[in-house]
């Protein structure tokens, strides 16, 4: 292919994947998760005093949450924020100009591995294309950052191998070192990226006469010296540089404990192995890759997996292509980063609150999905070449035959991009109401508008978490005020620099209601008086058209081992025994809700003990003539809750263990018989136990995304 074609080509995909990631920016995600905010408030922060939020001068690891995150991407947005400070939508474009640097990385890498144009676009392609990695360009968080510079790296390290010319081995070092500054996923890769090429080498020394010394002497010296500076903030500030680590590791205490109640041992290696082996598993599935998906809907909306269906089949014709003319090289790279790109999430926790080792990481093994991209690639351009093997050329017809195959596996990835892409833009919003503080915009002006001098604001940490960055990014505080107040946080929360809030009974605006009913366990505001009273404001949606469930029955408690508590939640199966030997001793309690509450308290109601669960059922009636009907529910509850419907399983909360929110969970559910039987298991760890369910007239529209 020549290569004015070439480029036309690239920069169509290119085009198509900056339509793709930028088009309804603004309202799909409809909201900033804290971890968007607190990056977006980060990045204001560097930009305007040099200094994060914690007053650190220009650090290498941005405190942020308490968590230490690798500042490079911050850096980045800062540079946008200079342009249109506090803009998150404006900031997004520095994930959507990551994800396009990283498609070109991919196509350049798909020409080393592949030595074939068709099968480096088609990689690029696919690569835009790819769930996995085109719901990060639309997030304000790092994981997207360590990609381009990883793929470039790897890329100019084999251009170096069939050139030797010396500034590839040069930039490949600068690839790598600054890698390490993007993910905590590069400490892995870009050391296994120098060592592994080294060795390759080597191995050719006979071949390449004086290549690995002069690679050696160069990526090696130029990527230490990059990645010189990480590693003295890792080995002088170890403890807290390690704190988020720390907080996801599979090998924490109540981890392991968990494991050993459920399957048994003792605690040491063979077990932490075994722990690992289970992570690991759970990261390279096929069910994950293509299924399922990442249980926490943010990373991966439910539904579908973290790449298209097609491609598993002709990753698996790229594979054999590459065995078939004995690449034995490609393949060696392919096998060895196919094999290690599970390690991070497998080391870590899942991004679920169905138990720390199910479901796969979608952030933490993102570096597989360039891999699946080029060998899906590889695979449908070896199949589109019109002439094949030389034996098929003297067979007519037949050396068709892959050209036909190639067109019906475009076609089904096209049809599976078609509806993936459709239920993005127009159902992700729902899936997510949990994650984002969808109207959290709103709540701020409204808080200012209620104010009262002698009392001042006090934010807690529902529902979104990390209330502060919140205040401070959709109130424009000086960064230098916010740096003087850290130091007065308590528990993700702190005083709104005396930003006070007078007295009222309720007001409605622009749907969201404030109120003094007694709502949530841990409130959204609390108002703190000069004489040391307080009172308790909530802010949740207003529902006119909607109607609660009021009459339940419930049957329980079942006590679970202490510890349990995530291993109980994380059972889907329908529970017929329990229901049977309710049914049997006519155990089931009518419960209702009462006048001052919109939930069922089981604390107050049914017992006060902790780690135990209760089955709740309600029957749903519906009019045959209408069969099978579409219900919309939003679903709150402490701890954590599962929904069945006619015994199938439609929904578990994302988290076992969380605090009650009214509106929490949005679930759709399909009911095909006259009397539906929906019954729901609230699990229950400590302290409070509630559950609420709200039934809406239809699915939630545009405003309530």
């Amino acid at each position: 292919m020549d290569r004015r074609r070439r480029v036309a080509i690239l920069q169509a995909i290119l085009i198509v994947g900056l339509v793709l990631s930028t088009w309804r920016l603004s309202t799909v995600p409809a909201g900033l998760h804290s971890d968007e905010v607190i990056n977006a408030y980060e990045a204001h922060s560097i930009a305007e005093t040099a200094r994060d939020s914690h007053g650190n001068f220009l650090p290498l690891f941005v405190q942020a949450a308490e968590d230490y995150r690798e500042g490079f991407y911050v850096y980045l947005l800062s540079a946008f924020d200079r342009v249109r400070p506090l803009d998150a939508i404006w900031l997004k474009n520095a994930s959507v100009l990551i994800f396009l640097m990283s498609a070109l990385a991919l196509y350049f890498l798909a020409r080393e591995l592949t030595d074939n144009d068709a099968a480096a676009l088609t990689a690029c392609a696919i690569f835009v294309t790819t769930p996995w990695v085109f719901v990060l360009s639309r997030q304000l968080i790092r994981p997207l950052t360590v990609m381009p510079f990883l793929l470039a790296g790897l890329a100019l390290s084999l251009r170096f191998v069939r050139t030797q010319a010396k500034r590839d081995a040069v930039l490949a070092g600068v690839a790598l070192g600054l890698s390490i500054h993007t993910y905590l996923t590069a400490r892995l890769f870009a050391p296994a990226i120098l060592g592994g090429v080294v060795i390759l080498l080597v191995a050719r020394r006979k071949e390449l006469p004086g290549a690995w010394r002069a690679y050696a002497l160069r990526a090696v010296p130029v990527f230490a010296l990059l990645a010189l500076p990480v590693a003295i903030e890792l080995i002088v500030h170890r403890e807290a540089v390690l704190t988020r680590m720390s907080m996801v590791s599979i090998f924490r205490d109540d981890v392991v404990r968990s494991f050993i109640a459920d399957h048994g041992g003792e605690p040491g290696l063979w077990t932490n192995i075994r722990i690992f082996a289970t992570r690991y598993l759970a990261n390279i599935s096929p069910r994950y890759f293509f299924v399922v998906g990442d249980p926490n809907y943010r990373h991966s909306p439910p539904g579908f997996g973290q790449m298209h269906d097609a491609v598993g089949v002709m990753a698996l014709i790229g594979l054999a292509s590459l065995a078939w003319k004995r690449r034995w090289r490609e393949l060696a790279i392919f096998g060895i980063w196919l094999v290690i790109f599970p390690i991070p999430a497998a080391a870590s926790e899942s991004s679920t609150g169905d138990g720390p080792l199910l479901g796969g990481h979608a952030y933490r093994t993102l570096l597989g999905a360039p891999w699946f991209a080029i060998l899906a690639g590889l695979g449908l351009a070896e199949l589109a070449a019109p002439v094949r093997l030389p034996r098929l050329r003297e067979a007519g017809a037949a050396r068709w035959a892959p050209v036909g195959v190639a067109a019906l596996l475009a076609v089904w990835y096209a049809a599976d991009a078609r509806a993936w892409f459709s239920h993005y833009y127009n159902d992700y919003n729902t899936y997510t109401y949990n994650f984002y503080g969808y109207e959290t915009e709103k709540m701020f002006p409204l808080a200012m508008a209620l104010r009262r001098p002698e009392e001042k604001i006090y934010l807690g940490s529902s529902p979104v978490g990390w209330m502060d960055y919140y205040v401070a990014y959709y109130e424009k505080v000086d960064p230098r005020v916010f740096q003087e107040t850290m130091g007065e946080r308590h528990d993700h929360s702190f005083e709104r620099l005396g930003t006070p809030w007078r007295e009222y009974r309720g007001l409605a605006e622009d749907g969201i209601i404030v109120s003094k009913k007694s709502m949530p366990v841990e409130p959204t505001a609390v108002v703190f008086s000069e004489d040391g009273k307080h009172e308790e404001y909530f802010l949740y949606r207003d529902l006119p058209h909607a109607r609660d469930l009021r009459r339940w029955k419930v049957c329980g408690p079942f006590p679970f081992p202490e510890g349990q508590l995530d291993a109980t939640h994380a059972d889907r199966d329908y529970p017929a025994a329990l229901m049977a030997q309710c049914d049997e001793a006519d155990n089931w309690r009518p419960m209702g809700l009462r006048r001052d509450k919109p939930y069922i308290d089981l604390w107050e109601r049914l017992s006060p003990d902790e780690n135990q669960f209760a089955l709740a059922k309600a029957t749903i009636r519906e009019d045959e003539s209408e069969l099978p009907h579409t219900r919309h529910y939003y679903l709150g509850s402490d701890d954590g809750a599962t929904m069945w419907i006619n015994g199938a399983f439609v929904y578990a909360s994302d988290r076992a263990g969380r605090s009650y929110q009214p509106q929490q969970d949005y679930i759709k559910a399909i009911m095909d018989r006259p009397e539906n039987e929906l019954l729901l298991r609230i699990v229950n760890g400590a302290a409070a136990w509630q559950f609420g369910v709200v039934e809406l007239p239809t699915g939630p529209d545009a405003a309530d995304r």
